[in-house]
């Protein structure tokens, strides 16, 4: 197993798991006991999904989103990523599809409302998607393949692989740029976090994180 979803609910850490060498293992949810125990909260869907990439506390509920392998000739196989709502035990809710994607890679919770980022792990194929009623999902962005998502200072906010960060206010998507401008230093976006009323990401391939401050990106 590996890890790529960290979470806290109700006063408790989640931990969703991907790429189990068994399919009964694929996509479950653990809840941390203390010590080295956790309590498995189940099967996230019963699709061809092997993991859980993103999960959030949304309306006082608990989302998680499944996907295909991390990576790899079987990538863009099995079937499409959806997202589930927690019930409790062993039990998830299935809250809709968010396009035909087979990663959902990170989830927002955004003015009342909830986002997915939804990618295909190899090519350009993506989009940012919002849930409306009936558990019916809207695309409202479309530029490239989104990997992360954050929330800050009433702004959603998205980075994709090609070392852009763009920013919406729910209606058009404002492109930040590249924080370090060339592709060579910054190519892909893997981490977003709010510090001190602050936006950071985390780049790759040099490992390096920038700071959005006064409009600009501040190498830290």
């Amino acid at each position: 197993h590996s890890s790529d979803a960290l979470t806290v609910f109700e006063g408790n850490l989640y931990a969703g798991t991907s790429d189990a060498a068994d399919e009964e293992d694929w996509a479950h949810v653990f809840r941390y006991a203390g010590g080295q125990q956790w309590k498995d909260c189940g099967r996230v869907g019963a699709g061809k999904t092997r993991g859980v990439y993103a999960m959030i506390v949304h309306d006082g509920a608990l989302y998680a989103g499944t996907a295909g392998p991390h990576s790899g000739s079987k990538a863009n196989t099995g079937d499409f990523g959806r997202v589930y709502r927690y019930r409790g035990g062993k039990s998830w809710e299935d809250v809709g599809q968010p396009g035909e994607h087979y990663r959902i890679n990170s989830l927002a919770s955004y003015r009342g409302r909830l986002y997915a980022c939804a990618i295909n792990t190899y090519g350009t194929h993506g989009g940012v998607y919002v849930l409306e009623e009936g558990n019916k999902w809207t695309q409202c962005g479309d530029f490239g393949r989104p990997h992360t998502s954050s929330v800050n200072d009433g702004k959603l906010y998205a980075a994709f692989p090609n070392g852009q960060v763009f920013a919406y206010e729910g209606s058009v998507w404002e492109n930040l740029l590249n924080p370090y401008k060339t592709l060579d230093a910054c190519n892909q976006l893997h981490s977003q976090g709010v510090f001190n009323g602050e936006l950071y990401v985390g780049t790759w391939p040099l490992g390096k994180v920038a700071l959005r401050r006064g409009g600009e990106w501040i190498d830290t």
